[in-house]
Order: C-alpha cells, then structure tokens, then sequence
C-alpha cells in the first residue's frame, strides 16, 4: 500500500542490463513491471516473466542467476510512502 497516486515501478536489474559488456550504449533497460498503487494493502503475485524490457535498451535474456537489485520507483515529482510487507521470491 501507499499514499501516492498512480503507479509502482518495479525494476530487476540484472548483469546483462548494467554492464556495457553485455548492454554496449542501451544499458539501464532493466526488466520491469508497473502495478497501480492505492490506499489499502494490496496482495500481487508476480513472476519473473512478467517482468519486460521497455525496448529502448539492448535486448538481453532475462536470466535470475545474475540480478543484482530490485529498485522499486515512481515518476517524477511524485509523492509517496510506500509500504511493503511479507515479500517472498520463489
């Protein structure tokens, strides 16, 4: 749950969507899905395929055994508080 209108952001970023090694210049294209945010506890199930590249960036697999973060975002100028509770992976 949180107190800011409009979207979550959840990014993956992986090895290959970090170092130019794999990425060359669309680096930062990381695996992502956009959930709608609202005032009540919300439950999602998510799985790794869900998670897309925008297609600005090099198009790589998305292979879990090199992520190197979880960044959750909003857009800009965006106002929140966000809460998160019970995250499980699988």
């Amino acid at each position: 749950k949180g107190t800011a209108t409009g979207n979550l952001f959840i990014s993956a970023a992986t090895l290959q969507t970090t170092d130019p090694k794999y990425c060359a210049t669309g680096c930062n294209d990381h695996p992502f899905i956009q959930l709608p945010l609202n005032s009540e506890w919300t439950h999602y199930t998510l799985q790794w395929a869900d998670l897309k590249q925008a297609g600005w960036g090099t198009p790589v697999p998305f292979d879990t055994s090199t992520l190197e973060y979880l960044q959750f975002s909003f857009l800009t100028n965006t106002a929140f508080d966000l809460y998160l509770d019970e995250l499980n992976f699988y």
